[in-house]
């Protein structure tokens, strides 16, 4: 995996413009501050993830698992059988195994393979996060890779922007 491009599920750049991309690995975006936009962005991903089945490698941002809304986005995202999860603001090892366990049933449910399902840990979103690195070598088997939010992490310590940092 070399790039991944993140697409905001209310967005409509259309297929053939994010296949032109060339990027190994698109994310849609469904993850909100506001709960009340969750169903909206959820229906948006599930137009996206049945146009690209097939034509493109598609994985879903879902909400935190602190949110309350991450079951809610995995129901709706596993029928249309992404690729792979991404999780923000994950605070650990402990986290992913969560997922895991999460994604489970619900593969069974949509007809996908158990572990099928890859996940991507953002685990440097937040510094609780950070401390948690050492949590993730064995997890679960679907870990992928892990990754961070800079501008996010920046908020989460207070520093500012990343626009305010040479």
């Amino acid at each position: 995996m070399r790039s991944l491009l993140l697409v905001a599920a209310d967005s409509d750049p259309g297929l053939d413009q994010v296949s032109a991309t060339g990027a190994d690995i698109v994310v849609v975006d469904i993850a909100t501050a506001d709960p009340r936009l969750a169903p909206a962005l959820r229906r948006h991903a599930a137009a996206l993830g049945e146009a690209g089945r097939g034509a493109l490698r598609l994985f879903v941002r879902i909400n935190p698992l602190s949110s309350g809304l991450a079951e809610g986005d995995l129901d709706s995202v596993m029928p249309w059988h992404p690729h792979g999860i991404v999780l923000p603001a994950a605070t650990g090892g402990g986290d992913v195994t969560r997922l895991s366990a999460l994604l489970r049933p619900r593969e069974a449910m949509a007809g996908i393979e158990d572990g099928a399902t890859a996940a991507i840990a953002m685990a440097g979103d937040t510094a609780a996060g950070l401390f948690g690195l050492g949590s993730y070598r064995r997890a679960s088997a679907r870990l992928l890779a892990l990754g961070w939010d800079r501008a996010r992490l920046l908020d989460a310590l207070g520093v500012g922007s990343p626009h305010d940092t040479p």
